[in-house]
């Protein structure tokens, strides 16, 4: 599943909902994006990380995290 089918599915959630990608070589977070609650603008996420399939979802007390691994 894509990041932008997960997005889709819970549009307008009460939780802050961060994209974070993985450089492949060295497996630290390479990009964060943060989309606050109730909120439905997505034009600040690329393209590319949205067209990226989902590798783990990680829910926090406080938000819910996506995690993408960006391939070189």
């Amino acid at each position: 599943m894509k990041v932008k089918d997960i997005i889709s599915r819970i549009v307008d959630n009460y939780y802050k909902i961060v994209i974070e990608t993985f450089d492949s070589e060295t497996n630290l977070i390479k990009d964060r994006y943060i989309i606050k609650p109730h909120s439905c603008d997505f034009t600040h996420i690329p393209e590319k990380v949205l067209d990226t399939e989902v590798g783990m979802i990680v829910v926090h007390f406080d938000s819910l995290v996506i995690a993408v691994e960006e391939r070189k």
